[in-house]
């Protein structure tokens, strides 16, 4: 990977772990947004089946549901099942988790610091 690319990358990165801190103070507007940025920035270096485009899709999808957005967050975690099991395979906690999210069988609730 080049330098720019490596640059956007980070950028990317950053971008996430400033949504996620939103998220937990409660700024879901602005933490969706970032979130779009890193996602749009990240699809853009690796393509729809990478490992960090795959996690910040479901991120985008917890903003969703925090932003009053329900029906779109689950339906983008349908899109996601697939997709997890592809990348990160059926027995991966990480595919076992989003099944489990899809199902409703937990609670998505942002950490209590």
């Amino acid at each position: 990977m080049d330098r720019g690319l490596t640059a956007v990358r980070y950028t990317c990165c950053s971008k996430i772990n400033l949504a996620n801190d939103l998220a937990v103070a409660g700024e879901y507007e602005e933490a969706l947004r970032y979130t779009r940025e890193a996602l749009a920035g990240l699809t853009a270096i690796f393509g729809e089946e990478h490992p960090q485009v795959v996690v910040c899709r479901n991120n985008l999808s917890l903003d969703l549901e925090n932003t009053g957005a329900p029906a779109e967050a689950h339906g983008l975690r349908q899109e996601l099942e697939q997709q997890y099991r592809t990348v990160f395979r059926p027995n991966h906690p990480e595919t076992q988790l989003m099944q489990r999210r899809l199902r409703g069988s937990i609670e998505i609730e942002p950490p209590n610091w």
